[in-house]
């Protein structure tokens, strides 16, 4: 019989299966439902496994929280669940990672539920947490312009703008050197200036800060317009080589 929990790819009953954007309401809906019952039936089993680590650290919710975090606002409903029955958002994987760094991880997905977030601050969660790259939830988080109401989130619930990773690099360096999607975010161009500008603090003190590899914001910023701009001109040489 066929089963939606892959053998090599589940963890309390949690899906690591990526859900397309155009699946319809009715299938999500269904999906979601079964995923919740069988979760329930397993933790009617054993109710210590909400907090079970695996070889990776990684719990029910941090599996939650990575599967989901591109799939829309309905399956925040798993990670709710979760909680509700008591998984600990404070919890570090091996990567020192809690579930909200996984929530953050750019998936190329729907831009991530605020709703989510909320739900694992509420579990204790920090949202100044930084893992094993010294990434806090907000390095993450920016590298995806398409989530504007993430980002505000974050910075409105004691997010540092200051913090650097390994790298050297502030969220503002991150978010110099993201990405989205035009066709989505065209409306959101002032929301996503006003962003941008407290990413760079007061008087735009962080926008001129070097990282290891002495790089400002906006040096990494003119080099992300420059490779855009090559990329976009090797397309169109290779449209021209082929139409001759």
């Amino acid at each position: 019989m066929h089963s939606d929990l892959s053998s090599s790819q589940r963890h309390m009953g949690v899906s690591i299966e990526e859900i397309p954007r155009e699946m319809t309401t009715e299938v999500t809906e269904e999906k979601l439902q079964r995923i919740i019952t069988t979760v329930n039936l397993l933790l009617g089993s054993n109710p210590e496994t909400i907090s079970t680590q695996d070889m990776y650290g990684n719990t029910p919710l941090h599996y939650a929280a990575k599967t989901y975090s591109n799939c829309g606002r309905k399956y925040t409903a798993v990670s709710q669940f979760l909680c509700d029955r008591g998984a600990d958002a404070s919890i570090l994987n091996k990567k020192s990672e809690t579930a909200l760094h996984c929530l953050c991880h750019d998936n190329g997905g729907w831009p991530i539920d605020t709703a989510a977030l909320e739900i694992l601050l509420r579990h204790s969660a920090m949202v100044t947490g930084t893992e094993d790259n010294d990434n806090t939830p907000l390095h993450l988080v920016v590298k995806n312009l398409e989530n504007l109401d993430a980002i505000v989130f974050l910075l409105d619930h004691g997010a540092d703008i200051s913090t650097k990773n390994l790298k050297g690099n502030t969220p503002l360096h991150e978010a110099a050197n993201g990405m989205f999607w035009p066709g989505v975010v065209e409306e959101k161009y002032k929301s996503m200036g006003e962003i941008l500008g407290r990413l760079q603090g007061d008087e735009g003190r962080l926008m001129h800060h070097p990282n290891t590899e002495g790089k400002s914001p906006r040096q990494v910023q003119d080099e992300r317009r420059k490779n855009f701009r090559e990329q976009i001109d090797d397309i169109e040489s290779g449209w021209k080589w082929w139409g001759s």
